[in-house]
C-alpha cells in the first residue's frame, strides 16, 4: 500500500454534541472557528484519499467558563463531506479543570494519535495536519513524529498566539507570553504550513519550509439567498471587540439623519454595553446580543447592506482575514469593508471598499450605497456571491495543499 494515511487534529463542535457543548459553555460558541474546520475537513478530503478526523473540542474550561469538568465522550463515527466521501471521525474526551485540562488534553491527543497509526500499518506515509497553534495537539504530534520516521506535520494557522489577545495582563498574559515563545520553538519541528495571510510566513517559517496560504473556506448552504436588497437595514454580525471599532459604525449611523434607516447588531464583547447606551439614545439601533448561527444567516440575507468597520490599525491586520468577509460576500447581500493587507485584492471586485479610518468617511459611504440604484447593489451582491461559491469552495481551496509536497495519492 502506497498511499498516505491522513490524520486533521481538530477541535470541531460536532453535531452530536454541540448542543451539550452550547448549554455548558459561559461563553457560548465560537462560530468561526467550528466553520473553518468543518470546512478545512471537507476540503482536505476532497483530495485526499482518505481522511481521519481526531477531534477534542475547543472549550472553556471548568469552573469558570464551562461548567462540567468533563469534555463530551469519547466516541467513532463516519461522517461524509460534501461529495460523500467519508471521514472517519474519533473523538476523544479529556479532564477539563482549569490549567490542568491541557496536559489531559495532550496525553488524550498523543494516545489517540499512536493508535491511530498503529492500526493503519503498510502505509508509506503519515500526513498529521493540525488545527491552530495548538500546544496541546502540536507537542502530542511532534512526540509522534519523534517516534514514526515516516510522519510529518503540517500547522495549519488561523491566528497568531501574540495577536489573539489584547493586552493581556498578569498570570494570563505571562501564560500568552510563554506559549509564544515555545510555539516559535516549536515551528522548527513543522514540516509545512497552511496559513491564513502570505505575511505570516515572515514569523513563522524560519527553516524554509513549505507553505501555502488559505485565507477562507466557504461551505455552500442550501437556501442561501439575499432577500433584503431593497429594504434599509444595515447589519453588523461579529465579535464586539474594541479593537475592531464596532461603534466606529455605531456613530457613523446615528449621523445619518435618515428615520428609515435601521442598524441591527449581532454578537458579544467588551463594547456590548457602549452599543446599549446607542441604542437608548438612537431607537433605529437594535441590539441583539448574541444569536445562533442559524439566525445570523437569516438577518445577514435580510439585509440591504453588511458592514465590517474593521480598519488596519494595528499590527495584527496583516495577519488576518477576518471570516466575516467571505461569509458576508457569500449571502449575496452587498458588503462594506475597509482595505486590510491581510485581504487579497481580488476580493475588493466584489465589494464596497473605504480607505480613510475616520466616522466621517464611513458616515458617507454608507449614504452613497444607500443612494445607488437598488439594480447596482443586487449585481454588486450576486457577483460576490458567484465569486465566493466558485472560487472558495472547500474542494478548491485545499486543493492548494499540494503546494505542501506531500503525497496525496
Amino acid at each position: 500500500m502506497n498511499k498516505a494515511l491522513n490524520i486533521f487534529i481538530g477541535g470541531i463542535a460536532l453535531d452530536s454534541h454541540r448542543e451539550e457543548i452550547r448549554s455548558k459553555s459561559k461563553a457560548g460558541l465560537q462560530n468561526a472557528p467550528n466553520l473553518f474546520q468543518e470546512a478545512l475537513v471537507d476540503g482536505l478530503r476532497s483530495n485526499l484519499d482518505s481522511l481521519t478526523l481526531l477531534n477534542l473540542p475547543f472549550i472553556g474550561s471548568w469552573p469558570i467558563n464551562y461548567t462540567s469538568p468533563f469534555a463530551p465522550k469519547s466516541f467513532k463515527a463516519t461522517i461524509q463531506n460534501s461529495e460523500n466521501k467519508s471521514v472517519e471521525v474519533v473523538n476523544r474526551t479529556f479532564l477539563n479543570p482549569t490549567y490542568f485540562k491541557m496536559f489531559t488534553r495532550q496525553r488524550a491527543c498523543y494516545s489517540a494519535l499512536k493508535s491511530i497509526i498503529k492500526k493503519n500499518t503498510g502505509y508509506e506515509s503519515v500526513n498529521i495536519f493540525i488545527y491552530s497553534v495548538h500546544l496541546p495537539f502540536l507537542k502530542a504530534a511532534i512526540k509522534i513524529k519523534n517516534q514514526f520516521s515516516n510522519v510529518k506535520v503540517f500547522d495549519i494557522i488561523p491566528d497568531l498566539p501574540e495577536f489573539k489577545t489584547d493586552n493581556a495582563t498578569g498570570l494570563k498574559g505571562w501564560l500568552l507570553n510563554y506559549d509564544t515563545h515555545v510555539e516559535q520553538e516549536i515551528y522548527d519541528s513543522m514540516d509545512g504550513f497552511i496559513l491564513l495571510t502570505k505575511e505570516m510566513a515572515n514569523r513563522v517559517v524560519k527553516n524554509g519550509q513549505p507553505y501555502t496560504v488559505i485565507e477562507g473556506i466557504y461551505r455552500k448552504k442550501d437556501g442561501v439567498e439575499n432577500n433584503g436588497i431593497d429594504s434599509n437595514t444595515i447589519v453588523y454580525t461579529g465579535t464586539l471587540d474594541q479593537r475592531y471599532n464596532i461603534m466606529n459604525l455605531v456613530e457613523a449611523f446615528m449621523q445619518i439623519d435618515n428615520p428609515d434607516l435601521r442598524l441591527v447588531i449581532c454578537g458579544r464583547g467588551n463594547s456590548a454595553q457602549a452599543i446599549r447606551e446607542a441604542a437608548k439614545k438612537d431607537p433605529r439601533i437594535d441590539y441583539k446580543g448574541e444569536l445562533p448561527y442559524d439566525e445570523i444567516v437569516k438577518i445577514q440575507n435580510s439585509a440591504a447592506l453588511l458592514v465590517n468597520p474593521r480598519t488596519a490599525d494595528g499590527e495584527f491586520t496583516s495577519y488576518s482575514f477576518p471570516s466575516k468577509t467571505m461569509e458576508y460576500l457569500a449571502s449575496g447581500t452587498p458588503t462594506l469593508i475597509y482595505r486590510l493587507p491581510g485581504i487579497p485584492d481580488e476580493y475588493y471586485e466584489h465589494c464596497y471598499s473605504l480607505d480613510n479610518n475616520d466616522v466621517a468617511s464611513l458616515r458617507d459611504k454608507i449614504k452613497d450605497i444607500f443612494n445607488a440604484p437598488v439594480s447596482e447593489r443586487k449585481q454588486m451582491g450576486d457577483g460576490a456571491r458567484d465569486f465566493i461559491l466558485t472560487m472558495k469552495s472547500p474542494a478548491r481551496q485545499c486543493s492548494k495543499i499540494k503546494d505542501l509536497n506531500i503525497k496525496t495519492r
